[in-house]
């Protein structure tokens, strides 16, 4: 369901085979052997034994599976069952092992796809589902970019939620059946660009230069005050230099707490400090260290919170309401500070310019290119060292790939709207075309084959297995 919300696709629930695509997720019904049979397409996650229908599968315990159309693994500890047959993807039963013949043992598909009679089944034992949605961190690596750990959501959930959808444009290829979707970002573009800074301190000018530096080059910022840390590291803390950028609060303690009552306090304390220093209350939340549980968030929403962005909840995901309704806007948890106590930790010497920029543009590119937000963090603490060597880059490399630049409140306000917009689809009895009406700025549409469009009368071709953006603020016709 939360993957279905994000893509804007329509869905109802049954029981029975009421529709030419029907999800499963932990079991198959009695009635979903007849429903493939006669030529539907059951998509199923989690999916349990059944030898007759899925081919034969083992149980397992995995720590990581290579999603389909990737070329790394993501982190998903689980127990898993294990079916034999042809898909794509892979889990490997023997993790990290040197293989000593071209051929690694015990290695299966992650997502297989069986004919059964007129139909097919598109289906993973992974228990993709329950994990998507589950609470809990570690300190893991989590970026192809380098070796760095951070404490983060113990599941690569952006990997989770791109194999369910994958499973889903299987589906609809199989049927050549078009995918519609309210479009993701403004402006029908391929992603957005969000710069959050944690202010775990003022550390001097060190706050204001990236403000500055930001304001030069027509980017607004995000930045997020912790009261506590703010008073240890004091600095030129003014409105006047904050002026465009979005001010949030980032609590009194930086810490989680256990229970709503205290979670509730230190975000109410974190609030007003915020609101007497700057003269304005402030909507936005983001947690101390990433961190997240179910008490933090009824506090957030008892507290009318509208959003946060936590990443021991989730990283470099597509937005997602939370248990309580707090929209979480994931962010990828890099900094150059945690970057600093790593290599310090090994011995090393801090990170350069460098090094700090090459990750940033190493995120953005590959958000870009798996059609997420590039939504990047830092702290003052050295970001604000060598915001001159690493910002305008970082900044001109967002404006080459013309991606628009919001707050993470206004991406927020923005994805509510989208969540709300309508988009109604039918099928002309006589010509066969499907129209289309929404209310929304853009739709993305995806075709299985060719596809010529007619909006406002002027006609496009959709090339086959590729999404195109198109504008559709009057309503869209093909």
């Amino acid at each position: 369901m939360r993957v279905l919300r994000q893509e804007r696709l329509p869905w109802d629930g049954v029981d029975g085979p009421d529709r030419p695509v029907v999800l499963f997720s932990g079991y198959v019904p009695s009635w979903c052997h007849a429903f493939v049979a006669g030529g539907g397409v059951a998509v199923i996650a989690e999916a349990p034994a059944s030898d007759t229908l899925l081919g034969p599968s083992i149980p397992a315990t995995l720590h990581r599976f290579r999603p389909p159309g990737r070329d790394e693994e993501a982190e998903l500890p689980c127990l898993a069952r294990l079916f034999t047959g042809p898909g794509e993807g892979e889990c490997r039963l023997h993790g990290n092992r040197k293989s000593r013949s071209p051929q690694p043992a015990d290695l299966y598909p992650a997502v297989l796809n069986r004919p059964h009679g007129k139909g097919r089944l598109i289906y993973t034992g992974l228990p993709l589902t329950r994990h998507l949605v589950a609470a809990g961190d570690t300190l893991r690596a989590f970026t192809t970019s380098s070796a760095l750990t951070e404490r983060v959501a113990s599941v690569d959930k952006a990997e989770v939620a791109d194999t369910l959808i994958g499973m889903l444009h299987t589906a609809f290829d199989i049927l050549a059946l078009p995918r519609l979707r309210i479009g993701r970002y403004p402006q029908a573009a391929h992603s957005v660009f969000i710069l959050r800074i944690d202010v775990d301190g003022v550390f001097g000018n060190n706050c204001r230069r990236i403000a500055q530096i930001a304001q030069a080059h027509g980017i607004h910022c995000s930045f997020f005050f912790n009261a506590a840390l703010c008073r240890a590291y004091p600095g030129a803390l003014s409105r006047d230099w904050l002026d465009g950028h979005e001010i949030g609060h980032h609590g009194d303690v930086h810490d989680l707490f256990d229970t709503i009552a205290e979670n509730r306090t230190n975000l109410l304390a974190g609030m007003n400090w915020v609101e007497q220093q700057l003269g304005l209350r402030p909507r936005g939340y983001v947690a101390p260290r990433g961190m997240w549980n179910h008490a933090l968030d009824r506090a957030m929403a008892d507290l009318a919170l509208p959003y946060s962005s936590d990443f021991g909840l989730d990283i470099d995901s597509l937005p997602f309401f939370s248990p309580a309704g707090v929209l979480q806007v994931p962010v990828h948890p890099y900094s150059p500070e945690r970057h600093r106590i790593f290599l310090e930790d090994a011995g090393l010497g801090p990170p350069g310019a460098r090094a700090v920029l090459d990750h940033y543009l190493s995120v953005l590119a590959r958000q870009v290119a798996f059609d997420r937000p590039v939504h990047l963090y830092g702290h003052p603490e050295i970001l604000g060292d060598m915001a001159d060597a690493v910002l305008p880059e970082l900044f001109a490399a967002a404006n080459s790939r013309h991606l628009p630049n919001m707050t993470l409140g206004d991406f927020a306000d923005w994805w509510r709207r989208r969540d709300e917009t309508s988009m109604t689809l039918a099928i002309d009895d006589v010509t066969g075309r499907l129209h289309v009406e929404t209310d929304a700025e853009s739709v993305d549409v995806r075709v299985p084959t060719a596809t010529r469009l007619t909006i406002y009368g002027a006609s496009h071709t959709i090339a086959a297995g590729h999404w195109a953006r198109l504008p559709a603020a009057r309503g869209l016709k093909p």
